[in-house]
């Protein structure tokens, strides 16, 4: 995988005491990366913050407490939280208030320069992309590694992919796939093509950019153990920087 380099971009990344809220993305964007740790900054340093917080009956975040940041030492939890206090209002939304519980997840990116998504920015509703149609057994063995086929090779491959609007995948890596140097993982990159997906919604309305796993068998291989997929911190920087809020 290519690593990006800070290529020169110069970060506003003074302590911070008080972050304005801005409705225009531009201006939130450039407000919130005033908050990027100057620790993390100077050492090229990207990563994640999980906090747990109340909501107000326009999903503003209220009260929040750091679960998890990675990787610690850096200042990221601390700066999560601080933005996450100037959380505005929805008034396009109306639900419930909570007053705790909710995972909020914050991408802390130099490569491009992006907090993901934008504590500045009114929070919305979404739901995940799903597959509608997978590849058929007819399709996969067609895709089937000519090599580990006719050696009797059987193998699995995961692949993370992007959905588009109009729920055809993008942006395929392979993250897995055993046995490796048998070609299976770009097998099931091939089949991408063969899926449809229900894209990620917003507020309702269909929008390119989720993410959606797939666990693709050739042959009689056994299954993977099922574990928490979480795609390279440098892939979800790239993809966050052309849905960034």
């Amino acid at each position: 995988m290519r690593l990006g380099t800070l290529g020169g971009v110069l970060l506003a990344v003074a302590a911070l005491t008080t972050v304005a809220r801005a409705d225009d993305p531009r201006d939130a964007a450039a407000k919130a990366m005033k908050a990027y740790p100057r620790k993390a900054a100077k050492a090229g340093q990207q990563g994640d913050v999980m906090l747990k917080c109340g909501t107000n009956a326009h999903l503003a975040l209220k009260d929040c407490v750091v679960v998890e940041e990675r990787p610690p030492g850096f200042g990221l939890g601390q700066a999560a939280l601080k933005l996450a206090a100037h959380s505005p209002d929805n008034p396009k939304v109306t639900v419930e208030p909570r007053a705790g519980g909710q995972l909020a997840s914050f991408l802390f990116c130099l490569r491009p320069p992006s907090i993901t998504p934008n504590p500045l920015l009114p929070r919305h509703t979404t739901g995940p992309a799903s597959f509608l149609r997978q590849p058929t057994a007819d399709q996969i063995a067609r895709a089937y590694p000519p090599a580990a086929k006719e050696k009797g090779v059987s193998g699995r491959a995961g692949v993370f992919c992007s959905v588009s609007a109009a729920g055809t995948l993008e942006d395929c890596h392979a993250m897995w796939e055993r046995p490796t140097g048998q070609g299976f993982g770009a097998a099931a990159i091939s089949l991408a093509p063969a899926f449809q997906a229900n894209p990620e919604t917003f507020d309702g309305e269909p929008r390119a950019g989720g993410r959606i796993w797939s666990e693709i068998a050739f042959g009689p291989a056994p299954p993977m153990p099922t574990i928490p997929v979480i795609a390279p911190l440098e892939w979800r920087c790239r993809n966050a920087a052309s849905g960034a809020q």
